[in-house]
């Protein structure tokens, strides 16, 4: 329907990129939210909300602020994965630390 709508003028071609960026992981999202939890998969969202929140939330911050005479002085390209990818590295271990230490079994 999109390509269509596309073809014939009505859309601009950004909304097929939105449409297909939005669906194909809102599709992913709802074949794991109906299946039953697993260890692996518990494991797999501790590491995911790791890195994404100790990694970007409570590790890019500080680094940025220590390290800021460095990154001025080298060009973006470089600074960007010098600070992002250890940070979500590192914050990924961490939530696989946490991840292995919960118990999965639902309360009673």
């Amino acid at each position: 329907i999109y390509v269509i709508l596309i073809g014939l003028g009505i859309l601009p071609p950004i909304q097929l990129f939105l449409a297909v960026a939005v669906g194909i992981p809102m599709y992913a999202m709802s074949y794991y939210i109906r299946k039953v939890a697993t260890k692996r998969m518990w494991r797999a969202a501790f590491i995911m909300l790791g890195a994404s929140g100790i990694g970007f939330g409570c590790l890019i911050v500080p680094l940025t602020f220590l390290f800021a005479p460095v990154i001025r002085s080298i060009p973006w390209v470089i600074a960007m994965p010098l600070l992002t990818i250890p940070s979500v590295v590192i914050g990924a271990f961490i939530g696989d630390w946490i991840g292995k230490r919960r118990d999965y079994r639902p309360y009673m």
